[in-house]
This record gives C-alpha cells, sequence and structure tokens, in this order.
C-alpha cells in the first residue's frame, strides 16, 4: 500500500480532536491506529528520510503515548503537531 493511502493526516486529525475534547479513549485508540499505520509506512519513508528522522517519529510518537496516558492535553497535542510537521517532511522527498 502506498504511504499515502495510509492518510495519516486522517488519523492525526481524528486523535487531536479527541485531544481537545478530552476523549482520552478515543485518543488511545487513535493512537493505536497511528501505530499500526507507523508500521507499515516506515520500511517506506526510511530510504527517502533517513534513520535519524525516524528515530525522532517514534521519539515523538512514545511521548505522545505518554501524554496520552496522562491525559496531558497540551503535552499531547504538541507532540501530534511535530509528529505532523515530520510525516510532511517524509512526503515531501
Amino acid at each position: 500500500q502506498p504511504v499515502l493511502e495510509l492518510d495519516l493526516p486522517a488519523t492525526f486529525a481524528g486523535l487531536a480532536a479527541a485531544a481537545e475534547s478530552g476523549n482520552w479513549t478515543e485518543a488511545h485508540s487513535r493512537l493505536e491506529e497511528l501505530r499500526e499505520k507507523w508500521k507499515q509506512a516506515r520500511s517506506r519513508v526510511l530510504f527517502n528520510a533517513g534513520i535519524d528522522s525516524l528515530r525522532e517519529f517514534e521519539i515523538a510518537l512514545a511521548r505522545l503515548d505518554k501524554m496520552i496516558q496522562q491525559e496531558e492535553q497540551a503535552g499531547a497535542l504538541a507532540e501530534l503537531a511535530t509528529l505532523r510537521v515530520l510525516w510532511t517532511e517524509f512526503i515531501s522527498f
């Protein structure tokens, strides 16, 4: 499946909406969806993005996980913004 067809931006949007509304159950569900999509995309973007960018994405993903677990809205949204920027860089190569 091509990377763009994974539609990570839609997953980011759903996760942001859940965090903004304080629906942490939905945020956790969307995070799991994001993880699954990332597993599919990782090897495809590695060639273009490089290992350092992939590590940065995975670190932000881990921080997002902790923010959702702690129900930290501002932190979750900040990490999500980082993930969006990195994803945009990945697909622009």
